[in-house]
């Protein structure tokens, strides 16, 4: 009876490692359009792969300069008050699988083996880094862009669907100004984040003084970040703010992207392991990655505002 054996299995095995360079570049090389956690968030990635914590340094500054009598030995001082916080890492892994009958097929015919898998793997690599990025994990007590605890939360008038074009506009004026006036005009938000149903009121609301621009082209070109620097306010629909806000209600963000402000820290991205043979007819690639979750610096550069 025909039997396979060691040698043959070693055969399919080196196979399939041979098969990697080929299979993880196409993945590593496949774009999502629909992630944008890197749009959103910077990412920092200068941490050595295995750190445990990430430590954020702070500063806050005291004191201010004052008149002084040029005969006098006294002059006002500054002060500089330090802070740290540590975040913690962690691990997380998506692999894939071949068959016995994939792998022989191949060597058979003298095809490559299919980069289906491996980009499917990426993908579901990167849909967990963006869910992590935005709404944090609460298994590992990581927060995220959409719901950290130490943001200021706004109202808005009411509901954009019903509101008036001047109420809107208010509201969106009320988180821009925000920001800058808590960071002493130091910083101002230059990204507004809206639920897809926000959104698509602004996109489709004309004007009322018939100039042919919507509310979003408006608000895009006529605003204060604008006005200062002379660019147009990047504003996108996230599905994520369609219950981020309290009681699940709707939530928009306008923050600075800085990364003064904000950052996502991935000291390892996503990193094939060599292939191994599982069971009896099975050869599989795991992948692992080391994350943390959103890290808000200066929750005073960000605004929510709930009910739009």
């Amino acid at each position: 009876m025909p039997q396979f054996n060691d040698n043959q299995l070693n055969s399919m095995l080196n196979f399939v490692a041979s098969q990697k360079t080929h299979v993880e570049k196409t993945a590593y090389e496949t774009k999502f359009p629909e992630i944008v956690y890197h749009k959103l968030i910077p990412v920092d990635q200068s941490a050595p792969a295995w750190t445990q914590t990430i430590t954020s340094l702070t500063s806050e500054e005291l004191g201010e300069a004052g008149w002084i009598n040029a005969n006098a030995d006294d002059m006002q001082t500054v002060e500089l008050k330090f802070g740290a916080s540590q975040k913690p890492i962690h691990e997380a892994g998506v692999g894939y699988t071949y068959g016995y009958a994939e792998v022989q097929q191949a060597m058979a015919f003298g095809r490559n083996l299919t980069a289906e898998k491996a980009v499917v793997a990426r993908r579901a690599y990167e849909r967990f880094v963006e869910r992590v990025a935005m709404v944090g994990d609460k298994t590992k007590g990581l927060q995220g862009l959409v719901t950290h605890d130490g943001v200021t939360t706004l109202s808005a008038t009411k509901s954009w669907q019903t509101a008036t074009q001047e109420e809107v506009l208010s509201d969106i004026n009320a988180m821009l100004s925000a920001t800058a006036e808590d960071t002493h005009y130091t910083l101002m938000a230059d990204t507004l984040l809206l639920p897809p149903k926000a959104f698509e009121i602004l996109a489709s609301r004309p004007l009322a003084n018939n100039t042919g621009l919507t509310l979003l082209e408006y608000v895009k070109n006529y605003n204060a970040y604008t006005a200062q620097t002379g660019k147009p306010l990047d504003i996108r629909a996230i599905g994520h703010l369609k219950t981020a806000g309290a009681g699940s209600l709707t939530r928009a963000i306008a923050y600075t992207k800085d990364p003064s402000v904000l950052k996502l820290h991935i000291p390892m991205a996503q990193t094939f392991l060599p292939v191994h043979r599982t069971g009896l007819m099975n050869f599989s690639v795991g992948s692992m990655f080391r994350l943390g979750g959103t890290d808000i610096r200066q929750p005073n550069a960000i605004r929510y505002m709930d009910g739009v």
